[in-house]
């Protein structure tokens, strides 16, 4: 038997797709799996924040239309980035094990702000914004799109002094963050993504 994954190609996407290849693997050792790719319209574009083309849906309509049409068998996502409402004939049939939920603010190395502070962090997320700001208030906030990758480097390219990062992803990808300084929140102090 062979079972087609349907996943974006951003690099947390593929490191969370061989997470539950393995998982299948481990459970059923005879089966064959794939992974067929996709480059979504949230992928395509990073110019605009997700609010403005469309929000959580953008990442996951052209790989839900290959699971309608056959193409696909199941398809890997992450829960937080699901839209409410799943398309037609759709269903959320496996989950993988929690990783570590907490938003975290990253910095270049030696860097800490208090809650007085002006400083700018980058971040798409309204949710982010909202709680980062009761915990400080003067901070300003710019749009920041692309992969866990991407994002670092415009840290370290001076165009943010500093970013709101999950920390799950990081950990998934294997990132070392020793080049940077890390403050993980509590869900009390910043309130993570419902999935997250």
């Amino acid at each position: 038997m062979k079972l087609r994954a349907g996943t974006r190609k951003s690099p947390l996407a593929m490191a969370q797709t061989y997470m539950v290849l393995d998982m299948i693997k481990a459970a059923f050792p005879e089966c064959d799996t794939e992974i067929v790719t996709f480059t979504t319209k949230g992928d395509r574009q990073l110019d605009r924040p997700l609010d403005k083309i469309g929000g959580k849906g953008v990442f996951v309509t052209e790989i839900e239309q290959a699971l309608q049409s056959g193409e696909i068998d199941f398809a890997v996502h992450s829960a937080k980035d699901l839209p409410v409402t799943l398309g037609e004939g759709l269903e959320i049939s496996g989950v993988c094990p929690r990783g570590n939920y907490r938003d975290m603010l990253v910095t270049k190395k030696d860097v800490a702000f208090n809650d007085s502070d002006v400083f700018t962090v980058g971040t798409g997320s309204q949710r982010r914004r909202g709680g980062f700001a009761r915990l400080y208030p003067n901070a300003k906030f710019a749009d920041i799109r692309g992969n866990v990758g991407t994002r670092l480097k415009k840290l370290s390219d001076g165009l943010y002094d500093g970013i709101i990062l999950c920390a799950a992803g990081t950990e998934r990808l294997g990132l070392s963050l020793e080049e940077y300084e890390v403050k993980e929140f509590e869900p009390w102090e910043l309130l993570p993504a419902p999935c997250q």
